[in-house]
């Protein structure tokens, strides 16, 4: 079974959940989620992912997706300037800095990054190794 992280984090990289052009907001600083969308044909795993995860129906788990990329928004640490990013990558995100909700979105992005557990608790990240040469400032 994944663990909270890691499943928040697969909801995009399985394309079981995404955001619509719009859907991610910029005020300046900050993003905030404006709406996001569930994969139609694929709303039976994202049932069987919600009941494994032990979450009430669906619109919990989104509920809880939501909040987790919320927190990942709060974290400094994760902001790159979007003057720091490569014109190639900064493309394809929101308007706005690389911030922790639009981290978490490459990972609907083609699949540019994917977290899975290993094992005892450890993860393995995958990434799109061109996130790491067009984002220098940052921790990727």
């Amino acid at each position: 079974m994944q663990d909270l992280p890691v499943l928040m984090l697969s909801l995009l990289s399985d394309d079981l959940l995404f955001f619509q052009e719009g859907e991610i907001a910029w005020d300046g600083k900050r993003h905030s989620i404006r709406g996001i969308q569930a994969n139609a044909p694929k709303l039976d795993e994202l049932s069987a992912v919600a009941e494994e995860g032990g979450f009430d129906d669906i619109s919990d788990l989104v509920k809880h997706f939501i909040a987790f990329i919320g927190k990942l928004e709060e974290d400094e640490g994760l902001v790159v300037p979007c003057g720091a990013i490569a014109p190639e990558i900064s493309n394809s995100l929101p308007e706005g800095d690389l911030t922790g909700i639009t981290l978490a979105n490459l990972a609907a992005f083609a699949r540019a990054i994917i977290v899975r557990n290993t094992d005892d608790g450890n993860y393995g990240v995958l990434y799109d190794s061109r996130l790491s040469m067009g984002s220098p400032a940052s921790s990727i």
